[in-house]
C-alpha cells in the first residue's frame, strides 16, 4: 500500500498549513488594510492606489498555497500551484480595490484579464500533473 503526502487527520493538520492561515489572515487584512504595515502617503493616482493591495493579496495567496496544497512532489505541480495560488491572490487584492478604491481605468481590467488567463494555465498545469509522483508503483512498496 503506497503512503500518501496528505494527512488523513484532517484539515489544518501540520504546522505548514497553520503558517498558511496565518498568512492568509495577514494578507487579506492588509488587502483591505495596505497601509496598516507602512504608509507611503497619497497615491498619484487611482491605478497606483489599487496596486498598493497587489502584495497582500499575493501574501493571500501563498497562505493557501500553503493551506490546500499538501502534495509537493512532483516539483511541477507546486511550481504550477504557487502561481495559481499567488496570482488569484492578486487578483483577488486587484478585485477588492476596484470595488473600494473605483473603476478609473481600463488598464487595471486588462490585468484582470491577464491574471485570469495565467491562473487558467497554471491551474491546467497542476491539473495535469496532480496525483503523479517521482516514483513508479512498483518502486513504492
Amino acid at each position: 500500500m503506497s503512503k500518501s503526502i496528505r494527512s488523513e487527520s484532517g484539515f489544518l493538520s501540520s504546522p505548514l498549513q497553520w503558517f498558511g492561515l496565518i498568512l492568509l489572515l495577514g494578507g487579506v487584512v492588509l488587502t483591505f488594510a495596505p497601509t496598516l504595515v507602512y504608509d507611503p502617503g497619497p497615491a498619484k493616482d487611482l491605478f497606483r492606489t489599487i496596486e498598493r493591495r497587489i502584495p497582500w493579496g499575493g501574501l493571500a495567496g501563498l497562505g493557501l498555497l500553503f493551506v490546500l496544497h499538501t502534495q509537493w512532489k512532483p516539483w511541477q505541480a507546486s511550481v504550477a500551484a504557487l502561481v495559481c495560488w499567488a496570482t488569484t491572490g492578486a487578483i483577488f487584492a486587484r478585485l477588492v480595490g476596484l470595488a473600494l478604491d473605483g473603476v478609473g481605468s481600463s488598464k487595471q481590467w486588462m490585468w484582470v484579464v491577464a491574471e485570469a488567463v495565467v491562473i487558467a494555465v497554471a491551474g491546467f498545469f497542476l491539473w495535469k500533473f496532480q496525483g503523479k509522483n517521482d516514483a513508479s508503483p512498483s518502486e513504492v512498496s
